[in-house]
């Protein structure tokens, strides 16, 4: 069990420091939880692909993207201890901030994605990927919040190049896929 500080408050409170402790789920609560986070989860990637990654509450009123980033941050300390039920109440607060951050986007009028475009998020950074060859410029032109743009032809010519050199291990275990790195460090010494 991990401890770690913890800011009381928010900016203009005191900066009390309180220990948090983490908690491990029981495995009878592995469900419960996740099912709890697949409506939000739902929902955030719908909002992801119509406005791109990370930037729909950049894209309206501060004030809400602040409440918005309050209620994700509550939900956040709320999976970190597992508690199912505050869990729950939680994820419906944030979906209802997802709406409420689309309404106000939209009601500004503000740019969305280009049409043939998905907004994704892999590896802790935002992507567009241009299904099209030929919106490849507007979609750079129109992103904005430091995501990268690639087109789906770029991912395919990639993927032939890798897939070329791991072939042999894709066939040996049928359904495996490729994934980043585990973190586990590539240096460490053998045990023998």
């Amino acid at each position: 069990m991990t401890t770690k500080a913890k800011k009381a408050g928010r900016a203009g409170d005191a900066a009390d420091l309180k220990p948090a402790r983490q908690q491990d789920a029981p495995a009878d609560q592995w469900l419960e939880i996740q099912n709890a986070l697949a409506p939000l989860d739902r929902l955030a990637r719908e909002m992801e692909l119509k406005w791109g990654c990370g930037r729909l509450p950049a894209l309206v009123d501060p004030d809400l993207a602040a409440r918005f980033g309050r209620a994700q941050d509550k939900l956040n300390e709320a999976i970190r201890l597992n508690d199912p039920m505050e869990i729950a109440r939680r994820v419906g607060v944030v979906m209802r901030g997802w709406e409420a951050l689309d309404a106000a986007a939209m009601e500004i009028g503000a740019d969305k994605l280009p049409a043939r475009t998905i907004g994704v998020e892999h590896g802790g950074r935002a992507w567009v990927v241009v299904l099209d060859p030929v919106d490849y410029d507007k979609a750079r032109a129109d992103h904005i919040g430091g995501g990268r743009v690639v087109a789906l032809a770029e991912l395919i010519e990639a993927y032939k190049i890798v897939s070329g050199r791991i072939a042999g291990v894709l066939e040996a275990f049928p359904g495996a896929q490729i994934r980043a790195p585990s973190g586990a460090r590539l240096d460490d010494p053998l045990p023998f």
